[in-house]
């Protein structure tokens, strides 16, 4: 089974607790822009993560071709669950035509509207953005994006990690 969702991840600072020698307050230096990059993934509860980065809004075509990759993949040698919430660009037509010319290779199961407590993924983006990312200053799209596939490749590296957030009790299957 595997979760999955979208995520945004924008130039300006996560900003956290720290600590600094007493009297010397920490300060970050950033500057404003909506810029941001894109990205999409799922988690399984055997720990796998596999995850797309871009900087365009997804489309129903990037979660065709991404489905078309992911079920020629060897860690999907059987059927796939995959729970997601339902938003409108799940829906699209290729998506749909995907599922109708690739019958009982994936499953997609849509969450209740407004929960994306119930979506393990969920976990997944707040540890990306509130442990890996905290307090640093991305100039450009393109630090950004190498420190967030670092840390992706960090977290996919364990898979005890991922397994865990399928253990909040209101995402429990484990």
């Amino acid at each position: 089974m595997f979760h999955a969702d979208e995520c945004g991840v924008c130039l300006l600072p996560f900003c956290a607790k720290t600590w600094a020698p007493k009297g010397q307050t920490p300060v970050l230096q950033e500057f404003k822009s909506r810029e941001h990059l894109n990205l999409f993934g799922m988690i399984s509860t055997r720990g796998d993560l596999c995850w797309q980065i871009q900087r365009l809004p997804f489309k129903a075509e990037d979660f065709e071709e991404f489905f078309t990759w992911l079920s020629t993949e060897e860690l999907t040698n059987t059927k796939m669950l995959v729970v997601w919430d339902g938003a409108s660009i799940h829906k699209g037509q290729p998506v749909k035509d995907f599922l109708q010319h690739n019958p009982g290779i994936i499953h997609l199961e849509a969450l209740p509207p407004y929960c994306p407590q119930l979506n393990a993924i969920e976990l997944l983006w707040d540890y990306l953005k509130c442990h890996k990312l905290k307090n640093r200053i991305f100039l450009n799209l393109d630090d950004l994006q190498t420190a967030v596939e670092y840390a992706l490749h960090e977290i996919a590296d364990d898979p005890e990690l991922i397994r865990s957030f399928f253990t909040k009790s209101s995402v429990s299957f484990l």
